[in-house]
C-alpha cells in the first residue's frame, strides 16, 4: 500500500474519530423517539406534551431541558396521528400553576396537570451519569390515570459538550427557566455575605456624562399619591408587590405597583420588554388572549425613567420603589382576567450572580379610565 494511500486512510480515520461524539446522541434519541411514538400512537392518545427531564434530585439541567426539546421536535416529525402540546406553553402553565417537575412523580399532580393543559399524555425523564456516558430513561403518563403506558431507555456518550449541559442547572425552583442571566454592572457584595467596612463617608465618584434617556411619551400616569388604598398585594421570593392602579387611557393600559424588597439585603430585578426575545409580563382579556408588556418604567421624585432590556433595578433591603408597565394598543377592557408580572432576581455572593425568575399573577383586575 503507498504513503498516500496509508495518509488518506488515516486522514479518514481522525476525522470521524473527531466529529462522530458531536452527533453522538442523534441516533440514540432518534431510536428512543421511534420507540416513544409507537406507544402513543398504540395508545389512541392525541394531545401528548414532554416536560424537562431531572436528576436523581428531582432538579433541572440544561441537559434535561435539552434532550427534552430534541424528543419533542422528535415526536413532532413522527407521526401526524397526535399533537405534541408546545414546550413554551406548558412551561408557563407549569409556572403560573406553581408545578414542580418533581412533583410529577405524584398521581394526583399528573392528573391536574391533565386537566388543566389540556395533554393526555406526558412524558417525563431522569438523566443519570454512569462513568463516560449518560442513561436517559423516560415513561409516558397517561394523565387521566396516572399510570405508566410506556417506558423507553437508552444511553448517550458524555462528550464535553454533554458534560457541560450536565454540569449546568437552572436555578428556578424547578421551574423552567427562560433567560440568560440579566447582565448587571458589577456591585459590591451583599452586606450580609462580607465584612462590613469602616463607616466612612465614601469618597465622591466620578460619573461619565451620559446622553439623555428617552423621555416617556406624555400618556404614562402619575402614580397614586400616598394615602392610597391598593388595590392588592403579593409576597413572592421574598418581595412584596403591591398593585395601586390599572388605568386605560385610548388604547393603551398602564399598571402602576409598588415593589419591596425583604430579604435583608439590595437586590436587583429586570423585567424585559417588547423588544426582547424573553419572557415577558403579560396581561388576558376575558377570551384568554395574551398581551405582552411594551415598556416599564420607574417612577421617583415625579420623574419617570425608562428601564432598558437587561437593566438591573437595584432595590435596597426595605426601600419600596415605584415601577409601571404599559401595554400598548390593547381593545378596550373593564376587566383584566389574568395580570402576570414575569420577574428576574439577581443577588451577588461575593464574586459571582445568582439570579432566578418567578411570577407574580393577580386575577379580576377592574380598568379604570382616565
Amino acid at each position: 500500500m503507498s504513503k498516500n494511500a496509508i495518509a488518506l486512510i488515516l486522514a479518514f480515520s481522525l476525522f470521524f474519530a473527531l466529529s462522530a461524539p458531536s452527533h453522538a446522541y442523534q441516533e440514540e434519541l432518534s431510536q428512543m423517539s421511534q420507540g416513544i411514538t409507537k406507544d402513543i400512537i398504540k395508545s389512541g392518545k392525541k394531545r401528548v406534551a414532554v416536560v424537562d427531564f431531572t436528576d436523581l434530585k428531582g432538579g433541572t439541567t440544561e441537559l434535561g431541558r435539552f434532550i427534552a426539546e430534541e424528543l419533542s421536535v422528535d415526536l413532532t416529525r413522527n407521526s401526524q396521528k397526535y399533537e405534541v402540546i408546545d414546550r413554551g406553553h406548558l412551561k408557563s402553565i407549569l409556572t403560573e400553576h406553581k408545578f414542580e417537575l418533581s412533583g410529577l412523580v405524584d398521581a394526583q399532580t399528573v392528573k391536574e396537570l391533565g386537566k388543566i393543559a389540556g395533554v393526555e399524555l406526558l412524558v417525563t425523564g431522569m438523566l443519570t451519569p454512569f462513568g463516560d456516558s449518560i442513561r436517559i430513561s423516560c415513561k409516558i403518563l397517561n394523565t387521566a390515570s396516572a399510570k405508566v403506558i410506556g417506558a423507553r431507555k437508552t444511553e448517550i456518550a458524555k462528550t464535553r459538550s454533554i458534560e457541560n449541559m450536565l454540569a449546568h442547572g437552572i436555578d428556578s425552583g424547578d421551574k423552567p427557566s427562560s433567560a440568560p442571566p440579566p447582565k448587571f454592572e458589577p456591585r459590591e457584595p451583599a452586606p450580609a455575605e462580607v465584612e462590613k467596612p469602616p463607616q466612612e463617608p465614601p469618597p465622591a465618584e466620578v460619573k461619565k456624562e451620559e446622553p439623555p434617556k428617552k423621555a416617556p411619551p406624555p400618556d404614562v400616569p402619575r402614580p397614586a399619591k400616598k394615602g392610597y388604598k391598593s388595590i392588592a398585594t403579593k409576597h413572592e421570593d421574598d418581595y412584596v408587590y403591591e398593585l395601586l392602579s390599572v388605568t386605560m387611557s385610548q388604547n393603551d393600559i398602564t399598571c402602576t405597583f409598588t415593589i419591596t424588597n425583604k430579604i435583608g439585603y439590595w437586590r436587583n430585578l429586570t423585567f424585559y420588554g417588547e423588544k426582547s426575545r424573553y419572557v415577558k409580563s403579560k396581561i388576558f382579556d376575558s377570551s384568554g388572549k395574551a398581551y405582552e408588556v411594551n415598556q416599564v418604567f420607574t417612577y421617583e421624585n415625579d420623574k419617570h425613567t425608562l428601564v432598558k432590556d437587561s437593566e438591573g433595578i437595584r432595590i435596597e433591603d426595605g426601600q419600596p420603589i415605584t415601577v409601571q408597565f404599559v401595554f400598548r394598543d390593547v381593545p378596550n377592557m373593564k376587566t383584566i382576567k389574568t395580570l402576570n408580572l414575569h420577574t428576574y432576581s439577581g443577588t451577588r455572593t461575593v464574586m459571582i450572580w445568582k439570579w432566578r425568575e418567578h411570577d407574580v399573577t393577580f386575577k379580576n383586575v377592574a380598568v379604570s379610565r382616565r
